[in-house]
C-alpha cells in the first residue's frame, strides 16, 4: 500500500502518484510564486503618505463638489450648473479608479456607475445650453451678422430644453447617491480606502 503524503525538503515535494496505480512516488517540481502584491502598510515612507492624503482630501472635495451640484442642476436655476455637474462627474470617477484597487469595492463601483449615468443623462441639456451660450455670443459681439437665424436657434433650443428638462431631471432625481456616497465619504474621511490600494513591487 502506498504511503501516505511525505513532505521532503525543498525544492520538491513528493506526493502519492495516483495515476498509473503503481503506488509508487514521483517527484514534481513547485511552481514558481507569482509575486504579491504589497499592500500599503505602516512601513511606507512619509512622503507616499503625504501624497495618498492629499489624494484623499481631493477626492472628498470633488465628492462634496458633486452632492452640491447636483441640488443646482435639480433646481434649474443655475444656467452652468449642468456643464459643472458633468465635469465633476467625470472627475468623480477618476478619482475613484485612483484610489481603489481592481475590483473596486461595491459602494464605489456603484457610485461610479451612478455618476457615470447622471452625466449620460444630462447630456442634451448641456448640449442645449452650450448651443443657447453660442447664440447669445454671436447676437451680443455680431449685431449685424445673421440676426435672425441666430434669433431662431435660441428660440429652437430654448423650446426643446424646456420641453426636455422636467423628463431628465426626474430620472435623475430617482438616481440615489446616498448610501454610496456616505460610504466613499467615510473612506476618505478615516483614510479607510488605504487598504485596498496597492503599489506594485
Amino acid at each position: 500500500m502506498a504511503s501516505a503524503l511525505k513532505i521532503m525538503p525543498p525544492p520538491q515535494l513528493r506526493v502519492q502518484n495516483r495515476g498509473n496505480g503503481s503506488g509508487g512516488e514521483q517527484p514534481r517540481a513547485p511552481l514558481p510564486a507569482d509575486p504579491a502584491p504589497q499592500v500599503v502598510t505602516e512601513s511606507i515612507s512619509p512622503e507616499h503618505y503625504w501624497g495618498w492624503n492629499e489624494l484623499l482630501k481631493l477626492g472628498l472635495r470633488y465628492m462634496r463638489k458633486f452632492t452640491n451640484l447636483l441640488q443646482l442642476v435639480l433646481e434649474d436655476k443655475d444656467p452652468d450648473a449642468v456643464r459643472k455637474m458633468r465635469m465633476a462627474s467625470r472627475r468623480l470617477e477618476q478619482i475613484l479608479l485612483l484610489i481603489y484597487s481592481k475590483p473596486l469595492p461595491a459602494h464605489a463601483r456603484k457610485l461610479r456607475t451612478k455618476a457615470k449615468r447622471c452625466r449620460q443623462l444630462l447630456g442634451d441639456l448641456g448640449d442645449c445650453d452650450v448651443l443657447l451660450t453660442m447664440a447669445g455670443k454671436a447676437l451680443t459681439h455680431n449685431p449685424r451678422t445673421d440676426v435672425t437665424a441666430w434669433k431662431a436657434v435660441a428660440e429652437f433650443i430654448k423650446r426643446r430644453r424646456t420641453r426636455i428638462a422636467p423628463r431628465i431631471l426626474q430620472k435623475l432625481l430617482l438616481i440615489e447617491f446616498g448610501s454610496p456616497g456616505s460610504k466613499l465619504q467615510k473612506d476618505l474621511e478615516e483614510s479607510a480606502a488605504s487598504r485596498r490600494v496597492y503599489f506594485e513591487g
